[in-house]
């Protein structure tokens, strides 16, 4: 005979089989609602585009150089956010008075379906793919220099490397995926790029053998990961900035968090709106890189936890980092 004890336990189980069931299902159906209402595709242009007079051309920086990667990995993990990180910050640096501005987009410039129309809540990949706009700017004339792969990468700051200057600045700006890797139960982090990946370790080691020791770098690593990812760099005179800390970034359909709120900071302007948001730390009547993340840092109320750290050698940071 089968106890009433047993009996009980079975009902207990149903039961709570039925909540577990009805639970999800309606977050299902709340999910989907939200993914109808808020996550309408890759919605060209982004926000940042469609605010006139939003990004006024500065006076040129001497000596500024940027290299900005979105290494998307393929086109069914390529979401439109990371474009549009892309472009605002391209738009953004423009705006500043950045000199030279070095892109390298998923799979350059062919004209093959790079990227996802769409995610379910922005991060569940499904549906059909397109290419990715070459544009960056919207002034009709391509702004995409190659595509992100790990050759490419590695060629492009070779190049950098031999033609900048002394007294030159080089920003690198890192939007796309992150992993965390494994080897021999030890591990690492990696960014992807188009079809490949590069670790700390080959990130540090390429950015050492290419970039002239006294050329002062800003990085800005913005896929998950990032802090681990970053941790490797040893290479002094290097501003590493990360919101992926311990692990994850956020992000919604049009933007990853922290690279909005950096961009904003920067240019002190509400980026959906066009209206001033004047936030420069120091007074001086320009807001820093080092500044701009501590401004996005403090407006930033995920759990992403921003950090960032500087590998000194003594001399002084030059502007505008």
């Amino acid at each position: 005979m089968i106890s009433a004890r047993r009996v009980k336990k079975r009902s207990c189980f149903r039961k709570f089989i039925k909540i577990y069931l009805i639970v999800n299902l309606v977050l299902l159906v709340f999910a989907i609602i939200a993914d109808l209402i808020w996550f309408q595709g890759s919605g060209h242009p982004p926000p940042h585009l469609k605010v006139p007079g939003l990004f006024v051309p500065g006076q040129p920086i001497s000596g500024t150089v940027a290299l900005l990667v979105n290494g998307a990995i393929k086109p069914k993990k390529n979401h439109p956010r990371y474009w549009n990180n892309l472009s605002l910050m391209y738009c953004t640096l423009r705006s500043l008075g950045f000199e030279t501005i070095h892109v390298l987009n998923s799979d350059g410039t062919s004209p093959e379906s790079d990227r996802l129309k769409r995610a379910f809540l922005a991060f569940f990949p499904y549906g059909k793919t397109e290419d990715s706009p070459r544009d960056l700017d919207l002034d009709g004339k391509d702004d995409v220099d190659g595509p992100a792969t790990r050759e490419n990468f590695q060629a492009t700051l070779h190049a950098i490397g031999s033609s900048i200057k002394q007294e030159d600045r080089l920003f690198i700006f890192f939007t796309d995926h992150g992993k965390l890797r494994f080897q021999r139960f030890k591990p690492y982090a990696v960014v992807r790029l188009w079809g490949d990946e590069i670790s700390g370790d080959d990130f540090q080691d390429i950015l050492s053998e290419a970039i002239p020791p006294e050329i002062w770098v800003t990085v800005l690593a913005t896929q998950c990961w990032g802090e681990s990812f970053l941790k490797h760099v040893k290479r002094k005179r290097t501003v590493l900035m990360a919101p992926g800390r311990p692990n994850w970034i956020w992000s919604d359909h049009d933007y990853s968090l922290f690279p909005y709120l950096f961009c904003e900071a920067l240019i002190q302007i509400r980026l959906k709106t066009g209206q001033p948001r004047l936030e420069d730390l120091n007074g001086d009547g320009f807001v820093r890189f080092c500044e701009a993340f501590e401004i996005a840092r403090r407006r930033d109320h995920a759990p992403e936890w921003p950090i960032m750290w500087i590998n000194e050698d003594g001399s002084s940071i030059p502007f505008p980092f």
